[in-house]
């Protein structure tokens, strides 16, 4: 009895030894499905999650599809509250004249007045419709404007000047690329808007006391002036620079070539640069040149005593209305444009009392021809025994 009681507890107890070793097991194995499990989640969420930042990314691309679309329609027609009626818009402070745009730092360009009327460019831009990066880049010229455009900004600003409005819209309708473009990847920009003012200038008028001025130099005459520029340049970039120069005498010799008037002091014409031949050649161009209809030629000869003296080279171009009038300072390391109102009618009175100290175009002639004359002789002398 006892012996059989003895093998039950045992049987019992190996059984109860088996059982728990097969719930390790299935604990075990419990543990591993729900790592694997969690692994498996984590894995779905990252997917999810790229699925997401893809999806957000789309969306923005497509925002930005459509706002490129929109910019680039804004260019094309007039918002609607701009050709309807006068856009709705916090008045103006009381007792100030209607601001007129500001003149375009280049002929070809626009600036709306949007500080000077007021108004910042975020609220410009909610005046007429677009974002405010399109205002800040019209503002500084880099995007170009349509006729439309240009008369609703016009009737958003409160500007009413008919001749100035119509000036405006004649010269940023023309997308036309200009020739001096090309060299926009070698040269200062500050040249490449001094060959684009004079190409929309209505007349110019050039004063200078040194130099002889570079729409009416040689060839030679133009390359012995920039071989002496500082730093020097090499030969491949001096060429380069003349080539330039010379594009630049377009505006006088095309359909319509620009009224030019210079006033030159006896001084340039005695420099010399470029050697005696170089000299008589740049004299004998003056003397022709000066035979056009559309070209003045005044010299200021030493011994004068009211000459008004200017050392910088100054160009006058007139714009088709008088306030888009530029004055142009040529100087050693840049171009300065001005066209502050106080500026140009002091920049044109200085004008005025140079042009009265100068020859009349008969003695100017007379001149050229004597200080010609002059080197032939000196140059005779010198070679001879």
């Amino acid at each position: 009895m006892y012996q059989s009681s003895a093998a039950e507890a045992a049987t019992a107890a190996k059984a109860a030894v088996t059982a728990e070793a097969h719930t390790v097991a299935y604990n075990q194995q419990a543990t591993d499905d729900a790592a694997a499990a969690a692994t498996a989640s984590d894995t779905a969420g990252g997917y999810a999650s790229q699925a997401r930042s893809a999806a957000t990314d789309a969306e923005q691309d497509a925002a930005s599809a459509r706002g490129a679309a929109t910019a680039a329609e804004d260019d094309e027609r007039v918002p609607p509250a701009a050709s309807q009626t006068r856009p709705k818009r916090t008045p103006p402070p009381p007792k100030q004249p209607p601001p007129t745009p500001a003149k375009p730092p280049r002929k070809r360009r626009t600036r709306p007045p949007g500080p000077s009327a007021g108004l910042s460019a975020t609220a410009a831009a909610s005046l007429f419709g677009v974002n405010q990066s399109r205002i800040s880049n019209i503002e500084s010229g880099r995007h170009p404007v349509s006729a439309d455009r240009v008369r609703a900004m016009a009737l958003g600003y409160n500007c009413f000047g008919e001749d100035l409005i119509e000036a405006l819209v004649a010269m940023t309708g023309k997308r036309v690329r200009g020739w001096w473009e090309e060299y926009r990847e070698t040269f200062p920009v500050g040249l490449l808007d001094l060959a684009e003012m004079e190409h929309h200038s209505t007349a110019m008028r050039v004063a200078v006391a040194i130099h002889m001025p570079g729409l009416l130099q040689t060839v030679d005459h133009a390359r012995a002036t920039i071989r002496e520029s500082v730093p020097m340049l090499r030969p491949h970039e001096v060429e380069h620079q003349v080539s330039f120069r010379i594009k630049r005498q377009e505006i006088l010799f095309r359909e319509d070539p620009v009224p030019y008037s210079v006033i030159i002091h006896e001084a340039a014409l005695r420099m010399g640069l470029g050697g005696p031949d170089t000299a008589r050649a740049q004299l004998g161009h003056l003397m022709e040149m000066s035979e056009h209809e559309h070209i003045s030629i005044l010299a200021i000869p030493f011994g004068s005593t009211s000459f008004t003296p200017s050392g910088q080279p100054i160009t006058y171009a007139y714009g088709p209305v008088a306030q888009l009038d530029t004055v142009e300072l040529d100087t050693d390391h840049s171009c300065e444009f001005l066209d502050a109102e106080a500026l140009l009618h002091w920049y044109r009175s200085v004008l005025d009392r140079m042009e009265g100290s100068a020859l009349k175009p008969g003695r100017t002639r007379d001149l050229l021809r004597a200080v010609k004359a002059g080197d032939e002789a000196a140059s005779t002398t010198a070679g001879a025994p």
